[in-house]
């Protein structure tokens, strides 16, 4: 079955290209959103002239957003392993008559060289990885090889390490792609926030790989805060009863977080 393509303006206020029945982009169709606790983050935290990073855009949800709230004094650095979900994000950045965005379709890691990626499912596109085990256990195809690379040398260093907020969330290779920074992690803005998505199931080393980043963070004088994030359309639909932020020493002991790494001591305040 052919899938059903689509254009829905966002609660944002900008257009994106969907593809159905895929989840994530079923979610913005249905409510103009995706992730709301999230989206309410990044629009609190990303001003005018700021640097944000996105690795693992997906469609670009978040780069659009992002190149709104940072405007023509700021500038979006964005990632994309797959190209078929590339393709869409490069339509909806031209979609947008967007400037101040610069994408790249390769997949962030700790190399330089080539690496394959997985298409997931249908209804989870954003799931697509370039974690072999991954793809093996959820039912992936293989789409291609594609370039991988360090953020480090593909981006202008002093843009990097100005950045206002970095975004991690690629299916289990957030370790691979953290290793390929983490020579530069001292050097970054004291205001630099990171957002990364941690699963020990999609990770290849499981929770080593979790533990390594927790603590390569707190190590670097980093605080911890899980924001709560509920993978749901109807939760953007109804008002939230839990803290969006919680302190944390130690990563949950749950299958999928996303984890807030700050040297504001009191960002959950």
């Amino acid at each position: 079955m052919e899938r059903s393509r689509t254009i829905k303006q966002t609660a944002f206020g900008s257009n994106l290209k969907l593809t159905l029945p895929d989840s994530i982009q079923t979610c913005i169709f249905l409510t103009g959103t995706w992730e709301p606790t999230i989206t309410k983050f990044v629009t609190s935290t990303l001003k005018h002239g700021d640097i944000f990073i996105d690795i693992g855009a997906n469609i670009g949800y978040y780069t659009v957003l992002a190149s709104k709230l940072v405007g023509n004094s700021g500038f979006v650095y964005s990632f994309e392993a797959s190209p078929a979900i590339f393709k869409i994000l490069e339509e909806n950045v031209i979609l947008n008559k967007i400037t101040n965005v610069k994408i790249y379709n390769v997949a962030v890691s700790n190399r330089v060289g080539v690496t394959t990626i997985w298409t997931a499912p249908k209804g989870n596109l954003g799931h697509s990885t370039i974690i072999q085990h991954v793809a093996e256990n959820d039912g992936h195809s293989r789409e291609t090889e594609i370039p991988c690379n360090t953020i480090t040398a593909m981006m202008p260093r002093l843009e990097m390490l100005r950045a206002r907020l970095i975004k991690i969330d690629i299916e289990g290779a957030e370790r691979l792609a953290i290793e390929g920074i983490f020579p530069e992690l001292s050097k970054f803005s004291t205001q630099t926030e990171w957002l990364v998505e941690l699963s020990p199931c999609f990770s290849p080393g499981g929770t080593k790989d979790i533990d390594w980043i927790f603590e390569t963070f707190r190590s670097a004088d980093y605080f911890a805060y899980q924001i709560e994030n509920i993978y749901a359309p109807l939760h953007s639909q109804r008002k939230s009863h839990k803290r969006e932020l919680t302190k944390i020493q130690k990563p949950p002991s749950v299958p999928l977080s996303d984890i807030i790494f700050s040297k504001e001591k009191f960002r959950d305040q």
